[in-house]
């Protein structure tokens, strides 16, 4: 997403974000969960890149992990090796997912009100999955 799509969005964002201003936490989940059918927030996922300097050591395109030493000196995994952006308004959501390959992940908030996240232990991944069909 370049910088004049970024400044667009946050200006049509702003009028999303004054839903939950001033609410409790909970106030603001079960409102989320109450009209999460009703209307659809506004989302950008999977752009590669980082909003991190490029200089500074916990950039996270620069952080080394075991798959780097199984690839070729330069290559890289989108979204595996490399950072990913996510933009999202109030009431926006990455979908509850297991990540690829069950790797672990790096979440990081540069901007903005708090977020819940949830997590589900592996070892209940067909619990879950069998919740979420029923």
């Amino acid at each position: 997403m370049d910088s004049k799509n970024l400044q667009r969005f946050e200006t049509s964002s702003k009028k999303h974000d004054c839903v939950a201003e001033g609410k409790l936490d909970i106030e603001v989940e079960r409102l989320f969960w109450k009209t999460l059918k009703h209307s659809a927030p506004i989302y950008g996922a999977d752009i590669e890149g980082s909003l991190f300097d490029e200089a500074v050591p916990w950039n996270l395109n620069r952080q080394k992990g075991l798959l780097n030493y199984g690839l070729n000196q330069g290559q890289r995994l989108a979204g595996v090796t490399t950072s990913y952006v996510y933009v999202g308004v109030w009431k926006s959501m990455f979908p509850w997912h297991k990540e690829d390959m069950d790797l672990s992940s790096i979440n990081y908030l540069h901007d903005g009100a708090s977020k819940n996240w949830y997590g589900i232990n592996i070892d209940c991944n067909q619990q879950f999955e069998d919740y979420v069909k029923s």
